[in-house]
């Protein structure tokens, strides 16, 4: 029997994007591991930012109210286990053993890929565990996502949908709102944040071709919700719709662009008639924390996962709030539209200083190719001052952080936010 770190080795051997087998195969390999049981009620979370936010909010909330709840998101930032919850615990090194062993002896040759095998692993466990809610976040899109192998949800959810993975999911906010709502089945509620009008017609449509009518839906706008207090830990608003009205909501963050997605928990909540109070609402939605979004690190340090224009645009939303001089370190990854990215973060002015690393191993960019478009875009827009440099990779950018007076933003990747998190543990 292979020990925890040869299954993780295994695993991280497997190609991510690999030929896989049919979500119906997928389907027939999970009934096999788990003796055709399911957990009894299913929440399935797609979008292209926010998604793992929102399914965060939910389980926190549905604990707060005594339910038990499994919670299967992606990626993880350090260990494996981040993506495989059940109460708010990683599964444990010998059960993840137990169910790669189990999982690899069902599958024989049948070609899996990354995402997948974690999926069908995940599934043994939660269906041995039988919790009352299984959250599952999608990998990438929704139509064809190993998570949507599973027909019967008590709900479905959608974030903010915007450009991401366009060479998989399509080149326009229609063609990636359509995968997305490949989630939506028959007489499930289904909620989902208005931003974008050509992906929500998109979405209804698709809600309405499962056979529902609009009256299936609990739609969210920004205009909904109402901030009334900031500080360098929290933020307070309120949630007002047609659905739900509840205020003296608090966030452990300072990330605005998380009351969208602590709102979309919230009517999922409503949702599923669950009779939980408002109070145990505010009461789960303060508790929860996740990582890698405006989390503080230390004292006027943050990281935070954007990773495409719309993240980066909702992490500057934050940063403009936040009073005194800023320094950014920036990653990127060589398939993201970084230049859009780098457009953005310019054409703000809210930084005085950009540090430019590297992450991602194969996929990383070079660093003076990034400082060079960072200094052609403020050379193009007018504006003198900008300070940008480079450094090796996280240990390094550690070290630039200490310099004192200034707030630093650490983002443009996932990959860097792992790297930086390794190296305050040590691991670099």
């Amino acid at each position: 029997m292979l020990s925890y770190e040869e299954c993780v080795e295994y695993i991280n051997n497997i190609p991510k994007y690999a030929k896989c087998v049919s979500l119906e195969d997928t389907n027939k390999i999970m009934n096999m591991l788990t003796g055709g049981k399911s957990v009894p009620k299913i929440i399935h979370v797609a979008g292209t930012n926010g998604k793992g936010s929102v399914c965060a909010y939910l389980a926190s909330i549905l604990r707060k109210a005594g339910k038990s709840v499994g919670m299967f998101t992606s990626p993880h930032l350090v260990d494996m286990r981040e993506r495989i919850s059940l109460d708010g615990e990683l599964i444990s090194k010998e059960e993840f053993v137990k169910h790669f062993h189990k999982l690899k002896d069902a599958i024989e040759n049948k070609p899996i890929n990354y995402f997948t095998y974690l999926f069908l692993l995940a599934m043994s466990y939660y269906c041995q565990e039988n919790p009352d809610y299984l959250i599952l976040e999608t990998g990438l899109g929704g139509r064809l996502d190993a998570t949507n192998s599973v027909e019967d949800k008590c709900l479905t959810v959608i974030s903010e949908i915007g450009f991401d993975h366009m060479q998989v999911l399509g080149d326009t906010i229609e063609k990636i709102a359509g995968e997305k709502a490949g989630i939506v089945r028959k007489d499930t509620p289904l909620v989902f944040i208005n931003k974008r009008k050509e992906a929500a017609d998109v979405i209804l449509a698709a809600n309405e071709e499962a056979g529902n009518t609009i009256d299936n839906c609990f739609i969210l706008n920004y205009k909904d919700i109402h901030i009334s207090e900031e500080s360098a830990d929290y933020l307070t608003y309120s949630l007002d719709n047609n659905y739900v009205h509840i205020d003296n909501i608090r966030l452990n963050t300072v990330a605005r662009y998380q009351c969208e997605n602590a709102s979309l928990a919230i009517m999922g909540i409503k949702a599923l008639n669950e009779n939980i109070s408002d109070e145990t609402i505010r009461e789960g939605l303060e508790a929860m924390h996740w990582p890698g979004r405006m989390e503080k690190i230390a004292e006027g340090i943050y990281i935070d996962g954007a990773h495409n224009e719309d993240g980066i645009q909702a992490m500057l939303d934050t940063v403009s709030h936040m009073e005194g001089k800023k320094k950014l370190i920036f990653a990127v990854v060589s398939d993201k539209d970084y230049e859009v990215m780098i457009r953005s973060i310019v054409g703000s002015q809210a930084f005085d200083q950009v540090m430019v690393t590297t992450t991602g191993q194969d996929r990383k960019t070079d660093a003076d190719m990034i400082k060079n478009i960072f200094v052609k875009e403020a050379k193009d827009a007018g504006i003198d001052g900008l300070k940008v440099t480079t450094c090796k990779g996280a240990k390094e950018a550690l070290e630039a952080m200490k310099e004192e007076g200034y707030k630093v933003i650490i983002t443009g990747s996932l990959y860097l936010v792992a790297d930086i998190k390794r190296a305050l543990q040590g691991a670099l």
